[in-house]
């Protein structure tokens, strides 16, 4: 019982705490000054939404549409491997599935070989119909981020200058470091 009470005399302490922070200050004593000028937004050369919406409509046209020749290639193989996959594994599964409907005997050696057959091709047409699905996502994403960065100026003249440093402030912990400047 002396446990509860002293969690309810930390509480209350908390609160007067609490209350007594959030009313010290009363004016504002910090005043804003702009630190430089507001920048004019600059509309996009190519639409993030067009993108998007080719690479829905099929993996890699999204590429094309913001000059990522290379990625639109391997982003259309992928996709039209993986549909020739599915429709290859599908027609395998009916294959097979007719094959178990002619078997007379439940129990024989070939019908085993056959229904094992069937679910490999439906376990493979299935995978193959997942990774179709990831390979459309990351188009599209490829294709947002290529048509948002497409205005992103990338030029030869970028520097990296990294400087060693030691940290020798008073009260503090003095050490070495690294200092990078770009």
């Amino acid at each position: 019982m002396q446990s509860n009470t002293i969690y309810k005399f930390l509480l209350a302490i908390l609160f007067i705490v609490a209350s007594i922070t959030a009313t010290a200050q009363t004016t504002d004593s910090i005043t804003a000054t702009p630190i430089a000028e507001k920048v004019d937004y600059v509309p996009l050369t190519k639409s993030t939404t067009g993108a998007m919406l080719r690479s829905l409509a099929f993996p890699g046209w999204g590429q094309l549409y913001v000059e990522h020749y290379w990625r639109s290639a391997v982003f259309a193989g992928a996709a039209g491997f993986l549909w020739y996959n599915i429709i290859s594994n599908h027609i395998n599964y009916k294959d097979y599935q007719s094959q178990l409907d002619n078997i007379a005997d439940k129990n024989s050696n070939e019908y085993q070989i056959a229904k094992a057959k069937r679910n490999t091709a439906v376990d493979n047409r299935d995978l193959s119909g997942l990774y179709l699905i990831g390979v459309y996502a990351l188009s599209i994403v490829d294709a947002y981020s290529g048509a948002h960065l497409f205005d992103f100026n990338v030029s030869d003249n970028v520097q990296l200058h990294i400087y060693p440093t030691i940290n020798t402030l008073p009260y503090y912990n003095t050490g070495i470091g690294i200092n990078i400047r770009y």
